[in-house]
């Protein structure tokens, strides 16, 4: 059974905003089903493959 997770839960743990959720949607970043005319929910696996994706190498990254 998939695992739906709320907008504002996808973006409580990316640490970002609700608006930023819905334009990882449009640009195909994260997977979404529509419950109803105005209910949007993001798949747990689509979240899920989004943060093993991005993960850095902490080898890799650039002194600040």
């Amino acid at each position: 059974m998939t695992r739906l997770v709320q907008i504002r839960n996808v973006a409580a743990e990316l640490a970002c905003s609700s608006r930023h959720v819905y334009h990882m949607i449009r640009e195909g970043q994260l997977e979404a089903v529509r419950l109803g005319p105005r209910a949007l929910r993001i798949t747990r696996e689509s979240l899920d493959k989004f943060l093993e994706d991005h993960r850095v190498n902490p080898k890799e990254l650039e002194p600040m």
